[in-house]
């Protein structure tokens, strides 16, 4: 078994067997086993994307894993004890011939895969279960480093029996109790899941078009450039000194841009406004957010996702973000510089009956993080989403938001690179050339580069899980996460939007 982590075809960064990353069945494991008689023994029925093994009872099984990532990983396997026959730091020195033949082996349930080296396991498969043999790193389990050994399947038909109570768990999961991995009985696997899989690097048809849409869109950069560089800035909005406020001297909140938003909070819920990108781009980072989210809570369901997780939106304008994830059952805190937004927000939030009950999980405030602070009040998932890039101090703005998570929380950030791409693409077409954007709504000088954002991080104490681009599809009005590398060149994927997700040190 190849352990590996790589970007997938989904945008998400996860750990494998074999090129294949753990996905959870439609039909938990074991109620497979229970459910499919003699079909129990055939391997395909635990799905593709389960990793699952079957064998026989007191058959001897030996397992081979090569580490083809850079750390080491400690491996546990649930209800048996194994052998530890072979281990080594080079997996280029691995070879079948040259295991050894120790007679008395030292015997583990769990045991460290060295960085890019190997370990060969041997075990009696006696105690009949399905049994989950996967990364002891929490994180590295979740992203997909998981494999199910089945032993003896009859015998668990036979012997061994689930409890109603145990079963009357998995409506709430919105999980089936019977059938196989796609929820079918027999050996139809139609529904299974499939995916996500490893990029495929090669180059098609695509990637040539991609190739020359990229040269097309570099000679209508230097056009735009040009453009822009003539533009009349008389033409720009004035901040309006008068607007109303709720900041501190001492925060990274700058004036001007609280002002200028102050002056658009009546279009935050127009989807053809000046928020048309955001509106688009909102269902895609919802779902970001909520698949990171898996780190700190699993989901008791698809609707409620975020359920019993505190979240604080930092930024929040007229509640757009907010409003969709407390739908997903989280606790929501938006706040925001600007009182015209909040006002904005909470009206909006009173047309939908469910938000503005005495039950509603969702609460706005007009302060600043920095404020915020003072009270020492930490949550679960703190987001900023396109803010960065118009406060003072992104790094002081980065530190605060950290110290605003809770140990082990997540902070998850969308923003923009500094980059002639992103100069293009977030100023120069949508304010100047089509006009969908008023003009003055982004500063080039105040986009922050990825390496800013590590840094900060760094400095905060805080680790960065992942950082994914984002990208906007013109024809189908939608966005997308990507990889940050694309056809083998670094950070090709976030040289424009991008998004990313740390966490904050237990």
């Amino acid at each position: 078994m190849t352990v590996t982590f790589n970007q997938l075809d989904d945008g998400m960064f996860n750990g494998m067997f074999n090129d294949i990353t753990y996905r959870a069945p439609k039909v938990p494991t074991l109620y497979t086993v229970k459910s499919l008689g003699q079909d129990a023994l055939n391997q395909e029925v635990y799905g593709r994307m389960t990793n699952t093994y079957v064998f026989d009872n007191n058959e001897t099984v030996q397992v081979v894993l090569l580490n083809g990532d850079g750390d080491p990983h400690p491996f546990h396997l649930h209800g048996n004890t194994f052998q530890v026959v072979a281990r080594g730091d080079d997996i280029n020195e691995f070879s079948v011939d040259k295991i050894p033949n120790n007679p008395n082996p030292m015997r583990r349930d769990t045991v460290v895969l060295p960085a890019e080296g190997y370990v060969v396991l041997r075990f009696l498969a006696d105690n009949p279960g399905a049994w989950l043999f996967h990364c002891h790193n929490e994180w590295h389990m979740i992203s997909g480093l998981s494999s199910v050994f089945v032993v003896d399947p009859i015998s668990i038909q036979n012997n061994q029996s689930i409890s109603s109570e145990m079963q009357s768990f998995c409506p709430y999961s919105n999980f089936k109790t019977e059938g196989n991995a796609a929820g079918n009985k027999g050996l139809s696997m139609t529904g299974d899941l499939d995916g996500p899989h490893v990029i495929d690097y090669s180059i098609h048809g695509s990637g040539i078009g991609a190739l020359a849409a990229c040269v097309i869109s570099a000679v209508l950069g230097f056009l735009a450039v040009i453009w822009y560089s003539l533009s009349d800035p008389a033409l720009d909005p004035k901040p309006d000194s008068t607007a109303a406020r709720c900041y501190s001297a001492r925060s990274s909140v700058s004036p001007d841009e609280v002002t200028k938003f102050s002056a658009l909070s009546a279009e935050w819920w127009d989807p053809s406004g000046p928020f048309k990108p955001l509106h688009q781009m909102n269902p895609t980072r919802v779902e970001y957010i909520a698949e990171w989210s898996r780190l700190l809570k699993r989901p008791i369901s698809d609707t409620k996702r975020l359920f019993g997780l505190s979240v604080l939106d930092v930024g929040c304008g007229g509640g757009m973000l907010d409003e969709s994830l407390a739908r997903l059952g989280a606790a929501v805190t938006g706040i925001d510089a600007s009182e015209k937004n909040i006002a904005i927000a909470k009206a909006h939030a009173k047309k939908d009956p469910v938000l503005s009950s005495d039950k509603s999980s969702l609460t706005y405030v007009c302060t600043t993080a920095e404020e915020l602070t003072k009270n020492r009040q930490v949550f679960d998932l703190v987001i900023s989403s396109e803010v960065i890039e118009h406060v003072v101090d992104p790094q002081q703005f980065i530190a605060t938001l950290v110290s605003l998570t809770k140990p082990g929380g997540l902070l998850c950030m969308t923003t923009i690179n500094k980059t002639l791409l992103a100069g293009l693409l977030d100023i120069v077409l949508p304010e100047y050339i089509l006009g969908i954007v008023p003009r003055g709504t982004h500063n080039y000088d105040r986009f922050v580069r990825p390496d800013q954002v590590r840094k900060a991080l760094r400095m905060a104490g805080c680790h960065l899980l992942d950082i994914s681009g984002l990208w906007y599809l013109p024809f189908f009005g939608t966005w997308k996460v990507v990889r940050p590398d694309i056809g083998g060149i670094p950070n090709a994927g976030i040289q424009a939007n991008y998004i990313f997700c740390a966490q904050r040190p237990k």
